[in-house]
């Protein structure tokens, strides 16, 4: 999936994000991914600092955090925008 290059960063979290969720869940099984949670907490610096989350429930369900840390992220990562 291609994004445009006129997109932001928040843009691209709340509206690509989910709907590249979605087509991929669409794709697969989650069964047995029941009581499983996935959080991921990304850092992006440039001419403004902004961190986002992701929280992926049970590999069926999204919430993406907008400018909020997550506490227990399972993951970071440290983006330059």
């Amino acid at each position: 999936m291609e994004v445009g290059e006129d997109v932001t960063v928040r843009e691209y979290f709340e509206e690509h994000v989910p709907r590249i969720f979605k087509e991929q869940v669409s794709q697969v099984s989650s069964s047995g991914m029941e009581g499983t949670d996935f959080s991921v907490q990304f850092d992006i610096s440039g001419a403004e600092k902004h961190t986002y989350g992701i929280i992926v429930k049970d590999a069926k369900e999204l919430e993406v955090k907008i400018e909020g840390d997550l506490p227990f992220a399972m993951a970071l990562g440290n983006l330059v925008s």
